[in-house]
Parts: structure tokens; C-alpha cells; sequence
């Protein structure tokens, strides 16, 4: 559109950007709240309407101050600028609208848990090296500029201290000018570092330099991988970096998946382990299961079973599960391929699954099929989680429950953890 024009904001949408109405069709405009009045630019792209703020000519009373200085230019956050009661309301009412819109509602809403910021224990940096210059930080929302930040508000303090004491070795280990990701995980207090990216020229000089940076700020393993999500060459690693899971001490292996934050692990833990209270010397599966996040607080109550793809958490499970006969059976499986029969099934009073973001599809329209007693699904992905819960209600299982758990601070991200019953 030529000129700018003068809206009302009506609402968040579901990706946090404010919505209006102009000539009868949405324009969604970032950093906006509702009731906010604007002069707005608007473009159009793919028959959907875009607009950004010229003019802030009234602020809605959801309107807060960003608490971090990099909001609106770092794509790491999208809804700083939304007050903390209208932020929680909105992550609720998006789910439920969800769920609403795909007719699928559980008997039970429980009470959300809201994770607070400076709790993300794992994180991956984009870095340059541009001559003198160091930029770390995260790219600016829909662009490819790199935009260096100082500190992170999402970060546990120790992360974002480890962040600015490695930014000095990095100018003596980073190829000019190419593309590197940096990822740091704490593991119940060991700081682990990965580079991704091309060190082909791997001099013994950065070796020792690896080496000083190690023993220097205590990291306890530094890896480096050609290829995101490829296996982790180990620079340094003076022992194995050990996770506790309930009663399973697991030898993490570098770049293992863990929950955003230990804060969020304990409230999907805790959610799990509510829903099958009371079910002693019982058996479990936990499907898609890591390296062991509820299979081993499930070893409390009964025998588990974990079905896991990922070559490396098996390894660790299986040596975990040495130290327990007959308690804990590990299984490498891939169940978008191979997902559980039904007669398998039939050795369980209680399956948990925790998919990646595709879903479980194939395993969920088994377990439909199924008669075990006690299904439970966690998701950070919603859309996905509605259409395996939506087959798991048509074979006859009861929506009995569903918790939000917001382990991702303003974003439109949202993790859930729901409750199934096999009807009599």
C-alpha cells in the first residue's frame, strides 16, 4: 500500500503478532498489542496482508517494556513487548483454540506452568568472524543478519557468563568470513561447547588453544561437527559428562537432546509421573525416549521398557540399564518404520510417548487400536500432538486431561503433556 494507514489492534494471533482489520481483511503486525493504534505500512505477500508500525499513536494497557535491549531487531523473542498477564493469557488461549478449532477438547484443563526466563540451559550462537570483529549472537527475525548480543535473558547466568568469557578464543579458532554455529549445554553443571562449521585446518596451534580455552573457564568437553545434527568429534573431553534421570545416571553424549530447561524437565517429569500415580510394580514403555528423561523416575513405580532411533542415547541407556537387571529394557528403534505392534503392546500398563516435532503418527494409530489402560503424550509441538491424540479418541480412548507447560518464553512456541484412558 502506498500510504500508512490508522488501525486498531484487535488481538495476538498465534505466531504473537497483533491483528487488525483493513477493508475486511487481517493484517498481522509485529510488536503490537491489543488495543494498541497505529499508522501502519502494510505489503502484501501471498495473498496475506503484512504491516509494521510507523507511528505508535496510542498503546493498549497489554503494552510493556521489552526487558532485554535486543528485542525487536534479535529473532530470538517475539512478545517482550506484551505484559506478563497478557502474555500467559495469550499462550493459553492459543492452545485452547487449537484444541477448540479441531473439536477435540479434554475432560480436564490442568493448571498451565509458566517456566521464567534466565532457566534455558542449552543454546546455539551464530558466529563471524569478520577481520578483528567477533559477532555472536542469533540472526534478526526473517533475515540473515547476525545480530551480536551482549547478554541473553533467556539464559541460565551460567550460560550467559560462558558466552562472554569464550568470545576472546575465538578470534585464534574461526575460519574468516564462514558460517559457524557455537552451542553450549550445561548437564547438571558441566558446560559443554560444539562448533559446527568448516575446520578443516585443525592446526596443532588451535588444538592448544582448544585445550587452554577448555581448562581456562572449566568447559567440560569441547566437540566440533562438519554438519548440524552429525556426530560430534571430540576436541577435549577429560571424563564423561553425567545426567541424572530418577534412578538412572546416564553418560550424556555430546550434543545430546535435553529439555529446554532442568525447570521444564521437572514440570514434564512431574506431569508424567502425576498421571500414573499410584501404579506400583506396573510395566511401562517410554517411546521416543531419549536418554532416559521419564524412564528413569518410571523405574520408581514398575519395569520400562524405551524404544529410542537415536544410535548414541541408546548406548548410554543400555550401559545405564547394565546396573539393573530386569528393570530397564532398551530397544533401538525407529517407530515412524517400526512403531509397536499391538500384540507388544499387550505387555503394558502404560505407555508414554515424547516424539520429535513430526508427531507419532504411526505409533498413535496403533496405540488407538490398543487396549492399554494409560496413554501419555508430551509435545512441543501442538498441531501435531491434536492429530495423534485425535486418533488415539477415535479408538475409543478418553481425553482425560491436558497441562500446558511453557517452556518457551515469549515465543509462540508451547509444549503440552496429555492424558488418555482406554474406555472400558
Amino acid at each position: 500500500m502506498s500510504e500508512p494507514v490508522t488501525l486498531r489492534i484487535e488481538d495476538l494471533a498465534g505466531q504473537g503478532d497483533g491483528v487488525a482489520t483493513y477493508e475486511g481483511r487481517p493484517v498481522f503486525v509485529p510488536y503490537t498489542v491489543k488495543n494498541d493504534v497505529a499508522r501502519i505500512s502494510i505489503t502484501e505477500k501471498k495473498d496475506v496482508l503484512h504491516g509494521s508500525v510507523v507511528e505508535l499513536i496510542e498503546a493498549g494497557p497489554d503494552r510493556a517494556k521489552p526487558p532485554c535491549a535486543h528485542f525487536g531487531r534479535c529473532g530470538g523473542c517475539a512478545v517482550q513487548h506484551v505484559s506478563n498477564t497478557a502474555y500467559q493469557s495469550w499462550k493459553e488461549k492459543s492452545v485452547h483454540h487449537l484444541f477448540s478449532k479441531a473439536g477435540l477438547e479434554p475432560r480436564q484443563w490442568l493448571p498451565p506452568v509458566f517456566i521464567p526466563s534466565a532457566t534455558r540451559r542449552r543454546v546455539t550462537f551464530a558466529v563471524h568472524k569478520r577481520g578483528k570483529d567477533i559477532l555472536l549472537g542469533f540472526n534478526a527475525a526473517g533475515s540473515d543478519e547476525l545480530i551480536d548480543v551482549s547478554s541473553c535473558l533467556l539464559l541460565t547466568p551460567a550460560l550467559d557468563s560462558m558466552r562472554s568469557q569464550i568470545k576472546p578464543y575465538l578470534h585464534g579458532l574461526l575460519p574468516e568470513g564462514k558460517a559457524t554455529d557455537l552451542s553450549l549445554q550445561d548437564v547438571d553443571g558441566a558446560i559443554e561447547l560444539i562448533l559446527t562449521g568448516d575446520f578443516k585446518d585443525l592446526s596443532f596451534q588451535k588444538i592448544g588453544l582448544i585445550s587452554e580455552m577448555g581448562h581456562e573457564l572449566g568447559l567440560a568437553r569441547i566437540g566440533w561437527r562438519p554438519k548440524p545434527f552429525s556426530a560430534a568429534e571430540m576436541l577435549l573431553e577429560p571424563g564423561p559428562v553425567k545426567k541424572t534421570f530418577g534412578k538412572l545416571q546416564v553418560d550424556i553424549p555430546a550434543g545430546a537432546f535435553l529439555q529446554p530447561s532442568q525447570e521444564g524437565e521437572n514440570a514434564l517429569v512431574a506431569a508424567v509421573l502425576d498421571a500414573c500415580k499410584g501404579m506400583k510394580n506396573k510395566r511401562f514403555a517410554d517411546l521416543y525416549s531419549g536418554c532416559g528423561t521419564f524412564a528413569g523416575h518410571m523405574l520408581a513405580q514398575g519395569s520400562v521398557y524405551a524404544a529410542e532411533s537415536d544410535v548414541q542415547a541408546i548406548a548410554v541407556l543400555r550401559k545405564a540399564a547394565a546396573g539393573m537387571p530386569q528393570k530397564l529394557t532398551v530397544e533401538k528403534r525407529d517407530l515412524g518404520k517400526e512403531p509397536l505392534t499391538k500384540t507388544e503392546l499387550r505387555n503394558f500398563d502404560c505407555v508414554v510417548f515424547d516424539p520429535p516435532r513430526a508427531g507419532a503418527r504411526e505409533q498413535a494409530e496403533i496405540l488407538a487400536q490398543s487396549n492399554t489402560p494409560l496413554v501419555i503424550g508430551v509435545s512441543c509441538n501442538p498441531v501435531t500432538f491434536i492429530r495423534d491424540a485425535g486418533a488415539l479418541v477415535k479408538g475409543g480412548y478418553l481425553f482425560e486431561s491436558l497441562r500446558l507447560i511453557d517452556q518457551f518464553i515469549w515465543s509462540a512456541h508451547s509444549e503440552v503433556v496429555g492424558v488418555f484412558r482406554k474406555n472400558a
